[in-house]
């Protein structure tokens, strides 16, 4: 009995996982099939492993059935991740957003592959408060340095050069503001959670609401903590009281030096610069629209969307300081800078030093809603 129990035991898997995988490029995999899900297709064999839904072509044999559930979804990846490859993000954009609303904090290949795409084509668009959340998804996953749609020299750490926490005052800046964004990262942990926590700080401050209670900042300690402090002093030159404010402008300082010439300098600069707009002495003032004119003069090539905003910032603090005509040469300047943005007129100056809004892209993508089909006429045989 004993023995005709361990014979089962060895040929049920094989009764059970009979088929194969085709994979796109007529490839074969031949491994037993252990499972079918949203996550993709876990094998088991010699190799065991989890096939990303955009691999897949077709299954045959036993799981054939339940991979139908799923056929829309591997067609829209593979198409997605073709799309982006080839250098149509515009394309690309519309199936990452609708794939995001399915693997938004989910785990394995295929959730890796949709929050990498979609927050390529997000930053490629300039999207950035849109793109926080894929951002800090793939950080959650691990995947923030092994994103097969970015260029490995622009990732030298957790932090992504082209998402600072320095935002317009703007629809999609208030929609991440009140997204409750640090909440969907909170049983994650770690640095996705923290950064999620000065991220959305920051926009709240950037859009005129009500900071977050202190309570409920995070204090993660960890591998990235030189990224997360930081970001820490990013956010609190701006947000903290008059002593906090001081000391990170303080802090930050030094990256002048120790990060000479990189995008930690630009972001440093115009933080720093906006920070001292704040204060209630023009000498100040002056000094800040000067910290933020490193930003266009010395990173416009690197940072648009930063310089120009910059740009708007020192318009704007120039305008209330009465130097009319420096302020409209300043903004002048823009649309050689970020052609997308055109040159308007600066605004009155307020208590939160920030620019108008331009052009809405489309909104990101919310957490745990039902999805749809993606919306695509192509051909489609071809991705």
């Amino acid at each position: 009995m004993i023995r005709r129990c361990a014979v089962a035991a060895i040929l049920f898997p094989a009764i059970v996982a009979q088929g194969t995988i085709e994979l796109r490029g007529g490839a074969e995999v031949s491994a037993p099939i252990e499972s079918v899900s949203l996550v993709g297709v876990r094998v088991g064999g010699s190799a065991p492993r989890t096939i990303a839904w955009d691999r897949i072509k077709v299954i045959t044999g036993d799981f054939a059935s339940d991979a139908l559930e799923y056929e829309e979804i591997a067609d829209a990846a593979w198409r997605a991740r073709t799309r982006l490859a080839r250098g149509d993000a515009m394309m690309a954009e519309p199936l990452f957003a609708w794939l995001f609303n399915l693997y938004q904090l989910e785990n394995g290949p295929t959730a890796e592959l949709v929050t990498s795409g979609y927050l390529r084509c997000l930053l490629d668009r300039g999207a950035q408060a849109e793109a926080v959340a894929p951002w800090l998804d793939t950080i959650r996953l691990g995947s923030v340095n092994a994103d097969r749609f970015a260029d490995q020299a622009e990732q030298p750490g957790i932090l992504q050069p082209r998402l600072a926490p320095i935002f317009e005052n703007s629809e999609s800046t208030r929609a991440l503001a009140e997204s409750g964004l640090p909440g969907w990262f909170q049983s994650a942990g770690g640095a996705a959670h923290a950064l999620a926590w000065w991220y959305a700080e920051a926009a709240r401050f950037d859009t005129g609401l009500p900071k977050q209670l202190a309570t409920t900042r995070p204090n993660e300690q960890g591998a990235d903590d030189d990224d997360l402090a930081f970001i820490e002093r990013l956010v609190l030159c701006r947000t903290g009281d008059n002593a906090e404010r001081r000391r990170a402008r303080t802090q930050l300082a030094r990256v002048f030096v120790s990060d000479r010439g990189t995008w930690r300098e630009a972001w440093a600069r115009v933080a720093i610069g906006r920070s001292l707009l704040l204060e209630d002495n023009d000498r100040d003032r002056m000094l800040g629209v000067i910290e933020l004119l490193h930003v266009p003069a010395r990173f416009a090539g690197d940072q648009p969307a930063l310089a120009s905003l910059a740009l708007r910032d020192a318009a704007t603090a120039l305008r209330a300081l009465g130097e009319h005509d420096g302020a409209s040469d300043l903004l002048q300047q823009i649309p050689a800078i970020d052609p997308a943005r055109p040159a308007p007129a600066p605004r009155p100056q307020s208590t939160h030093v920030t620019a108008p809004a331009i052009d809405e892209p489309i909104p990101a993508a919310p957490i745990n809603t039902s999805a749809g089909s993606p919306t695509d006429t192509r051909n489609t045989n071809r991705p």
